[in-house]
């Protein structure tokens, strides 16, 4: 029993971590930060053999199960000079002015999307909402009353930890101007992402309360989970109503229409531009001896899918042709014959080639994965496969030891009969 149940504890970690991993590169990081805290803190059954093992263990599942992505992400990473949209620089290392107010936890009616503006009209909702900020007070109710357990101590400590790390109060910047480096590692931009951790410490919390409430006022128990159920559901359709309210719709009726930027992010490549603009625009011919673009030829888009593009091209001098596309490794470059022209970096980091004068064909640009990350698409799905083998096989082995145990015991009461 207790060696399955340390098996399923190290999967369900190590999936939880691939989700996270997918989902938010730096979410990822500030999970580990605190996973590393909630390690401290219990520190008597983290550093036993038994957890470190575990630890390891899904560390090597999350590698695992994840390195489809990591392997292009690291490339890329290490690879391709990349820099912030919004730098940290010494004047605004970490925007903490940015951080959630006191009085916004509290705000549980105002709208949920928006922008991290000093004026408070132009914020966002940052608050865990109504329940959660509910469980907190009742928290310290029942630590005033004396009504509290090592558990519930410790989800209050982590969950006031990541409130406070998500506020103004705490010295981002001072931090970053001491040039501590454990906290430039957390290039998180906006102090409020810890409001998503403290959310998960609030529900943990909540969860302790509600078994002290219960104890200690037994005939209250349904109306109390009525009333969190109601509130749960209404905060729920009123954010999701808000958020539709002011939600960005972009219509797209052709795959020819669609391009690979379409708005500015927060990490691009060094040479390139947060102008949209400047990606969405039409291929050109670039010269340095001949400023008139028309002279040169003419390029057409004849066909656009995913991240494939099919061009008609006309070059009537050697010249060198920029596409709309961001150079990365990977993308390449063929026209009707098979003949490869090689990739490099144009204005804005956009794709360049250089064609010969006279050429009069087609071009096809794609994107070409290297044999190691579809060897990575390989080993994660086995990853994958093997876990959902063995949650199967244990699944079955649990239905065969239940009957067994239904037909022995009633042979046993007949038996007895």
């Amino acid at each position: 029993g207790e060696k399955l149940q340390w098996k399923r504890g190290v999967i369900c970690l190590s999936l939880g971590m691939s989700v996270i991993i997918l989902s938010h590169v730096v979410s990822a990081v500030m999970t580990v930060f605190l996973l590393l805290i909630v390690c401290l803190l219990m520190w008597k059954k983290s550093f036993s053999l038994r957890a470190l093992l575990g630890f390891f263990s899904a560390a090597a599942l999350t590698v695992l199960e994840s390195t489809f992505f990591l392997i292009p992400f690291l490339e890329y990473y290490l690879r391709v000079p990349v820099r912030m949209t919004h730098p940290l620089t010494p004047d605004f290392p970490f925007r903490q002015d940015h951080g959630v107010f006191p009085a916004e936890l509290f705000a549980f009616f105002r709208r949920p999307s928006g922008w991290m503006s000093l004026m408070e009209d132009g914020r966002m909702q940052l608050t865990p909402g109504i329940v959660l900020i509910g469980a907190l007070i009742a928290a310290f109710v029942c630590l005033a009353k004396k009504h509290f357990t090592k558990q519930m101590k410790l989800y209050l400590f982590c969950s006031l930890l990541c409130l406070f790390l998500a506020s103004f109060w705490f010295p981002w910047d001072y931090l970053a101007a001491k040039q501590f480096s454990l906290f430039k590692l957390f290039k998180i931009q906006y102090p409020y992402r810890f409001l998503a951790p403290a959310a998960l410490f609030l529900t943990m919390l909540l969860g302790t309360v509600l078994k002290e409430t219960e104890k200690a006022f037994p005939k209250w128990v349904c109306g109390i989970r009525t009333g969190l159920f109601v509130l749960g559901v209404f905060s729920c359709l009123y954010f999701t109503g808000g958020l539709f309210d002011q939600a960005k719709i972009i219509y797209t009726h052709s795959a020819e229409e669609l391009n690979t930027f379409d708005d500015p992010c927060d990490y691009m490549r060094t040479e390139s531009s947060i102008n949209a603009s400047d990606y969405t625009g039409n291929p050109h011919f670039v010269s340095s001896y001949d400023p008139d673009p028309e002279t040169m030829g003419n390029v057409r888009l004849l066909n656009a899918a995913g991240t494939d593009r099919d061009y008609a091209v006309t070059a009537n001098e050697e010249t060198a042709l920029e596409l709309p596309v961001f150079s990365f490794k990977g993308y390449q470059v063929t026209d009707e014959s098979g003949n490869s022209y090689p990739v490099s970096d144009g204005e804005n980091g956009v794709i360049s080639i250089r064609l010969p004068a006279g050429f009069n064909g087609t071009l096809r640009l794609r994107f070409v994965e290297p044999w190691y990350w579809r060897l990575a698409e390989g080993i994660s799905l086995l990853t994958l496969l093997g876990i959902a083998a063995f949650c199967l096989i244990r699944r079955r082995n649990d239905a065969c030891r239940h009957t067994r145990l239904q037909k022995t015991a009633f042979t046993e009461r007949g038996d007895n009969a």
